[in-house]
């Protein structure tokens, strides 16, 4: 009898500690609102990049941002069917400029800041003098064709497209690919899909469930695809939010081609200290090419101190943006020291509880802009000595995770770079304004050293008046006449 006594109770103690660990595990579950990224014990020591010689030059840049209007394009407020219609990528077929946006409802209207799961849905953007339209999107979602169904949805789109080759040695198709991220509530994995009819909904399929399996978590990848205009040695991808990896943006490395990217405990940039950077950084769109030859990547920096009404949230975030250099992509020749942009709008700002969250600006698409630099004045952004050089980019950016704005960013340089005379007229000589134009308070002009090839001389383009062209005429015809004679 005794020692039944004690089978039972060791019994008892045993199913009584497995309970308090189940439910430790529920509190701890419902309680943090961030993914672990504590690596398995069995997770191997990853490699660094291989070391590479430091690239310098003299280039200046000058970078600005403009919002193209003060209202959203993008809300419930304006016809579309979710509560929030943020975080979005952009891309260019045909044309055409499609928009994958990520979206959410709440599941009850009563209770502020309960969402459902995320999905992701397609919608298309037009320009029209200047002005920018987004179609509303409906309650029909991708169907990625996913290996498995995350319990919180999928999120944070980034497109880009890999040009296909036709080389003897190196033969595929191009296509458009999205990275994403598999949201599983405590834990988020980056995942890619891909397509050639980027808008058919259903016209997309997943390529990798898990594009970083060495990792515990992982999310928010920007590709950079080499290709033959580029002429890149790899394949490359930007990913992470500063919790995994831990403090900053990390590198991943491709062979041209190929699906698949290698690991590497390596970032491309960290949070700082005393910056508008300073708690979180977080990839925006792929990295796009400038006219130096470098790469424009822009990122989304937050910082704490601004308090909300949502409970627990007191980070503001702001654009950023760094300057790759163009022979090698993973080194750093340019990057803010102030924000790009910051939420200044009612809509952006979003302290109340009709907002997911309050103080928000995060960019995630970016194409070079359709119209060119057609509606924006640079010279009052950048400064008339910068006209020659500058490229419009147009992105659309997550406002209070709840609306998206549309914004033009302009670069420029003070490369000697030679112009075609058709791209200085419609690039240097413009400076129409629309009305709607909300100009933000950020020029940034840095000079990095930086060795590069020494461009070709900037070419002189030469134009005849109308009166010495008839002279010149005149001439030619009295020669022939004599000659003739």
């Amino acid at each position: 009898m005794f020692l039944l006594v004690i089978f039972l109770t060791s019994l008892v103690l045993c199913n009584g500690n497995d309970i308090s660990g189940d439910a430790a595990a529920a509190s701890s579950s419902s309680t943090s609102s961030e993914p672990s990224t504590a690596p398995p014990s069995t997770m191997p020591p990853l490699p660094t990049l291989p070391p590479s010689s430091p690239i310098t030059s003299s280039i200046t840049y000058k970078v600005a941002a403009q919002r193209v209007s003060n209202q959203p394009i993008l809300s419930k407020d304006m016809g579309s069917f979710w509560d929030f219609n943020y975080n979005a990528a952009l891309f260019q077929k045909d044309h055409e400029i499609g928009m994958i946006v990520q979206v959410q409802n709440l599941k009850n209207e009563n209770i502020p800041y309960e969402v459902g799961p995320s999905y992701l849905t397609l919608t298309n953007i037009t320009f029209k003098n200047g002005q920018v339209y987004a179609t509303p999107t409906t309650n029909i979602t991708m169907d990625l064709l996913l290996h498995t169904s995350p319990a919180c949805g999928i999120k944070d789109p980034r497109i880009a497209f890999m040009e296909g080759s036709n080389s003897s040695n190196l033969r595929y198709d191009a296509s458009y690919n999205l990275f994403f991220t598999s949201n599983e509530c405590q834990k988020t994995t980056l995942s890619a899909a891909s397509t050639f009819k980027p808008f058919d909904s259903n016209g997309w399929s997943e390529i990798e469930s898990n594009v970083l399996p060495l990792r515990s978590s992982s999310k928010s990848g920007a590709p950079l695809y080499a290709s033959d205009e580029n002429k890149l040695e790899h394949d490359y991808l930007f990913w992470g939010d500063s919790i995994s990896p831990p403090g900053g943006i990390g590198i991943a490395l491709g062979q041209r081609g190929r699906e698949g990217f290698e690991d590497f405990d390596s970032y491309l940039i960290k949070t700082r200290e005393d910056y508008f950077d300073s708690e979180r950084i977080e990839g925006g769109p792929s990295p796009l090419k400038l006219n130096t030859g470098d790469y424009l990547f822009l990122y989304n920096g937050a910082r704490k101190g601004f308090h909300s009404v949502k409970p627990n949230w007191s980070m503001q975030f702001n654009l950023g943006y760094t300057v790759l250099a163009g022979a090698d992509p993973t080194q750093v020749l340019d990057r803010s020291e102030y924000p790009l942009m910051s939420p200044t709008l009612d809509w952006e700002i979003g302290n109340s509880q009709k907002y997911l969250t309050p103080n928000v600006v995060f960019i995630g698409g970016l194409i070079p802009d359709p119209d060119g630099c057609q509606y924006v004045n640079v010279t009052d952004l950048l400064g008339s000595e910068y006209i020659d050089n500058a490229e419009c980019f147009f992105g659309v950016y997550n406002a209070a995770d709840s609306h998206l704005g549309a914004v033009r960013i302009v670069v420029s340089s003070d490369a000697n770079i030679t112009h075609p005379s058709t791209t200085l007229t419609s690039t240097t000589t413009t400076t129409k304004k629309t009305s709607i134009m909300v100009p933000t308070s950020t020029v940034r002009e840095s000079s990095v050293s930086i060795t590069s090839p020494t461009p070709p001389p900037l070419t002189t383009t030469t134009t005849t008046s109308d009166a010495n062209t008839k002279v010149l005429s005149f001439l030619g015809v009295l020669i022939v006449g004599i000659l003739s004679i």
